[in-house]
Parts: C-alpha cells; structure tokens; sequence
C-alpha cells in the first residue's frame, strides 16, 4: 500500500513539473513575439481572397461574398489572397470600420482586410515555422541539420544543390 502512494505521488509530482514547464515554454514563446506585435506586426489567420488595395474593395468583397464575384476582383487585381501564417506589418488600423491596412516581403504596396483576419498570436505557416521579418516571405526553408536551404518542393541528394522538383503532366 505504501508502495501504491509513493508512486502516486511520484506521477503528480512528474505531471506538475510537466504541466509548469509547458506552462513556461508558452509564455517565453508568446514573450520572443511580443516585440514583433509591439512593431506592428501580425500573423495572417485565414485563407482565401481577402486582401485589397482599396478599402471600398474590401467592402465590396464582404457585400457579395459569391465565387463569381471574388473571381472578378481577382482576375482585375482588385482582391489578393491572404495565406495562413503568412507575416504581414499593420500601416493603419482602423478601429471604427474594423479595416488594417498592411504591407508584406514579397508584395508591392499596401492591402487592406478585415482587422479581425490578422492575429497577435504567432500562426505556423504553410510549412510549418512561425515566420519573422527574417525568415519572412522567402522562397526558401532552412533544411534541419544543415546549413543550406531549399525551395518548397525542392529535391536534393547529399552533396547536391537542391533543384524545383518535377510538377506532374495531366
């Protein structure tokens, strides 16, 4: 019976430690992004075509919500498609209309979308990291135990330069 009570205690005690170290490593991970949310910056938290140039744009997307509607916006460059974890940089919120304003690497200008589309809370990333302005919008990933990167769908043996790997014919 003693033997039943000492290892009870053992597992609470081990569940206890494991439970304030999870507690820690989330905060000392939110702590290494709040620098970058006090900059402005944001993670992008849903797909589809939500950004736009303009702010009359946007409201436009959000009044006629229909596939024929956001194809025309997109096909006349008037909507972009917003990524999943992609990282982008707040110009101007506006806090009345619910409307930021932002720029992203790799994006030429500035986009507006729904304020609520953006998040404080780092986002993985289609790949699978949480992008920084120094990993942001790069065609390359660091490969884990190397020093080298390679382009997303890439393909490489040892010793070899990672080249785009074949897209499938129809």
């Amino acid at each position: 019976m003693c033997d039943d009570s000492i290892k009870i205690m053992k597992v609470r005690t081990i569940l206890a430690i494991a439970a304030t170290a999870v507690g820690l490593t989330s905060t000392a991970v939110a702590d290494k992004y709040d620098d970058l949310v006090k900059k402005g910056y944001r993670w992008i938290n849903t797909d589809g075509p939500l950004a736009c140039p303009s702010k009359d744009d946007v409201q436009q997307m959000l009044k006629d919500r229909s596939d024929t509607n956001q194809l025309h916006m997109v096909e006349q460059l008037r909507a972009f498609f917003l990524i999943q974890g992609a990282l982008v940089q707040v110009v101007q919120e506006e806090k009345a209309s619910g409307l930021t304003q932002f720029s992203a690497a790799g994006l030429n200008g500035t986009f507006w979308t729904l304020s609520k589309f953006l998040s404080k809370r780092p986002i993985k990333n289609i790949i699978g990291i949480i992008e920084t302005p120094s990993n942001s919008g790069s065609p390359t990933v660091n490969i884990p135990g190397t020093n080298e990167t390679a382009m997303p769908g890439a393909t490489a043996t040892p010793g070899e330069a990672a080249s785009p790997s074949a897209s499938p014919t129809p």
